[in-house]
């Protein structure tokens, strides 16, 4: 049964719609959430429907370096989060020690996932030459889809899925990175036409400097009132084309070698805040300069919530399974693009011994015992 429609659908023979819905379960962003925005909507699809978006996945992913810009690092084999800070830190650097006037420009674009349109996923498919034959697969999965909201468990009235691509389908993620690598495309052929500028100490030949993990962009430009109002206008053009709107008051601009009456005039144009080193960026302290203790608060205190959220009657053997699986694991991510200072390492060591022994409360003194 299940290799029933697979089989048809490969062969244009049926139509989707009648198995093509999906409960949308709200997933909370954080704690007591209060808001429709507080809340991230995952996708529950039929089980034949997402082997069909996973096949597919399955024979886009290998051919997708070779569409996109390799700027774009999320959802790529051969791509790695890693390797997106690393770029981001060493670009940094380069733009300090120049002593040029320099802005970086982080975006925030608005539930880029949910109003992402679908003209505009089929028009990128259409430009990048795929087979007419695999974009009417395409069509079929988010023209045809229907959705319904779980609400304590029931679900309410189901609905057409006019815009958006569904968190939960395999198919999803890199339909999105397609459509988001036209922003790309804008920018660097306005700097190939001299429209914009990039920073100084960037080799003229090179691509614009932008770079983007999903829709977590940031963009280097030369500090200059004329570029930053041509780089909003084309932003605003790329939010026009395809529903991806970019939050302004939620994104921010950093200064590099910029005086402050300049930077605020320059925030002005963008119509955001100005930020400083080190800012977060994919959850990472990003800055010129190797992070400090103070940097790494960010990694203590999520320790400490993780710890202050579980339960208080747990055994010695619960209370150990949270530090070996949990917490031991939490670092992680940081260390593999920076190496923690000697007192924060000890900091988490700390935490977890106390745990262990005295269950909450993380910040009580206390000596191992010894068997």
């Amino acid at each position: 049964m299940l290799s029933y429609y697979p089989l048809r659908f490969h062969q244009l023979t049926t139509q989707l719609q009648p198995i093509n819905g999906s409960y949308i379960t709200l997933i909370p962003k954080k704690q007591n959430p209060t808001m429709v925005t507080d809340f991230r909507p995952i996708s529950l699809m039929n089980c034949s429907v997402k082997i069909i978006s996973k096949i597919l996945a399955n024979r886009l992913q290998p051919i997708i370096r070779s569409l996109i810009h390799k700027n774009q690092y999320s959802f790529i084999k051969g791509h790695s989060i890693q390797d997106c800070v690393a770029w981001a830190l060493e670009f940094t650097h380069k733009c300090k020690t120049s002593k040029q006037e320099t802005l970086i420009l982080k975006l925030d674009f608005t539930k880029a996932f949910d109003t992402v349109e679908h003209s505009t996923i089929l028009f990128m498919m259409h430009h990048l030459g795929l087979p007419q034959k695999w974009i009417k697969w395409s069509q079929a999965i988010l023209s045809l889809g229907f959705s319904s909201i779980l609400l304590n468990g029931t679900p309410g009235k189901f609905f057409q899925c006019k815009r958006g691509v569904r968190q939960g389908d395999p198919l999803s993620p890199l339909l999105f990175v397609l459509t988001i690598d036209l922003l790309q495309h804008i920018i660097n052929r306005a700097a190939h036409m001299g429209i914009i500028q990039a920073p100084k100490c960037h080799p003229p030949d090179m691509d614009f400097p932008i770079i983007q993990y999903v829709d977590d962009t940031i963009s280097f430009l030369q500090a200059d009132q004329k570029n930053t109002f041509l780089l909003r206008g084309l932003i605003n053009t790329f939010s026009q084309s395809n529903g991806l709107k970019v939050n302004f008051r939620k994104s921010s601009i950093i200064p590099i070698n910029v005086q402050e009456e300049r930077a605020s005039l320059l925030a002005k144009t963008f119509g955001c805040s100005i930020g400083s080193f080190p800012f977060q960026y994919l959850g990472l302290p990003l800055g010129p300069l190797k992070p400090k203790f103070k940097d790494f608060n960010y990694l203590m205190e999520n320790i400490e919530r993780r710890l202050s959220s579980t339960s208080t009657w747990l055994s010695m053997v619960g209370r150990l399974q949270i530090v070996n699986d949990v917490i031991s694991s939490l670092p992680t991510y940081t260390m593999c693009t920076f190496k923690l200072p000697s007192k924060v390492i000890y900091r988490i060591d700390q935490a977890r011994r106390n745990f262990l022994w005295c269950g909450l409360n993380i910040n009580a003194g206390s000596s191992s015992r010894v068997a």
